[in-house]
């Protein structure tokens, strides 16, 4: 392997662990002041609920595969960068991968209404 391609891939894998540093592991939200323990453990059980069904399929079918990483549940996705061979993982946390299926979606959509206003039609 060249030094070129040990560079770039060491610049991939750095900047997936930049992405895995984010907001996926943040602390669950502290409960108000001044509450009980059983409406603190309440409210900390109904943030961690997981994502829907809902955003379950679509990830899935968006190619994302579920992982837990410190008992939260992010959505991994393997992809090369154009002209490489080499892989990097990228996860996302739930509302970081509903914004990407969400711009997917809209840039999906974009491109399906495309109308060739330069067009002659003959």
């Amino acid at each position: 392997m060249n030094r070129m391609a040990l560079r770039l891939s060491a610049l991939s894998f750095s900047g997936s662990m930049l992405v895995l540093g984010g907001a996926a592991f943040a602390d669950p939200p502290a409960a108000p002041q001044g509450a009980t323990a059983t409406e603190s453990a309440a409210a900390q059980t109904t943030t961690s609920t997981g994502p829907s069904p809902d955003l379950l399929r679509k990830a899935r079918a968006a190619g994302f595969k579920t992982e837990v990483h410190n008992g939260t549940t992010v959505f991994c996705e393997e992809t090369a960068e154009i002209g490489s061979h080499f892989k990097t993982k990228k996860c996302l946390n739930e509302e970081q991968v509903g914004l990407t299926l969400e711009r997917r979606q809209t840039t999906k959509d974009q491109l399906t209404n495309h109308t060739c206003t330069g067009c002659s039609g003959k």
